[in-house]
């Protein structure tokens, strides 16, 4: 799963927030919209922001749902939003005139200079965030495999072929255990262009050749080849199975570096 701490998406999400934030009031108080960021599941931008929130470089006050029940930012809203995607958010407002918004928004309360120093550090230390992690993405998008950036013909990993687009979609919707659901890596794929009139048989097919041909056969981190191998001997990428023993996706292995 992709880190809340990324430098590339922390980036992201601030300059948007400088960008594309609607101020509401002279307090500093902005309705921001959750979406627009291409590459970024608005459930990772909530946990981002939540991060950024507990890390009071913002404010996120608490949000609603259309039925009119209110969560705090501190609830767990991560399941809530899992459970049912279409949720309404109503932003902060005067409560004889609540704001409902779709896509998502939040209300933030913020501090420009917070965030445009947060900004300025991240772009001066890119690489300190990350390199706790065996698996990462620099600031320009290339990925890093433990301290190694990953090429092909001595070019980094270009961001138009099927290798990098399944890897960035594992490291994007896993889960807390990096897994990643088969239907959810076949319809990223077909929104990013790749086998998009295909049947899904089909694809989970090409995608496991992909993997173990293309992206584990073909790259190479640093001097060697990119194999499917952590420093700890286990697996980067995996299948699993589902609850009826049926196959179920695949999943992320992404520990910290030692």
């Amino acid at each position: 799963m992709r880190q809340t701490d990324d430098p590339v998406v922390l980036l992201g999400v601030l300059n948007n927030i400088l960008k594309n934030g609607v101020t509401l009031d002279e307090h500093n108080k902005m309705r921001y919209l959750l979406g627009e960021l291409t590459g970024i599941s608005k459930l990772m931008e909530l946990r981002i922001l939540k991060d950024l929130h507990n890390k009071k470089i913002l404010s996120v006050e608490s949000y609603l749902r259309s039925n009119g029940s209110s969560y705090d930012i501190e609830d767990d809203f991560t399941q809530t939003l899992r459970m049912n995607p279409s949720y309404r958010f109503i932003t902060d407002a005067p409560s004889s005139r609540m704001i409902v918004t779709e896509p998502i928004s939040v209300t933030l309360i913020y501090d420009k200079k917070k965030i445009r120093k947060k900004i300025a550090l991240l772009k001066r230390e890119p690489l300190s965030i990350n390199s706790s992690r065996i698996l990462w993405k620099d600031e320009k998008g290339d990925f890093i495999f433990n301290g190694k950036k990953l090429k092909t013909r001595d070019q980094p990993l270009s961001k138009e072929v099927k290798h990098y687009k399944i890897l960035d979609i594992l490291l994007e919707y896993g889960d807390q255990e990096g897994r990643v659901p088969a239907r959810k890596v076949i319809e990223e794929l077909k929104k990013r262009g790749v086998w998009e009139e295909k049947p899904d048989e089909w694809i989970i097919k090409r995608i496991r050749d992909t993997i173990d041909g293309g992206l584990f056969g073909k790259v190479r981190a640093g001097g060697s080849l990119f194999k499917n191998k952590l420093p700890n001997d286990g697996k980067v990428i995996e299948t699993y199975k589902s609850k009826d023993a049926s196959f179920g996706g695949w999943k992320i292995n992404n520990p910290p570096m030692n």
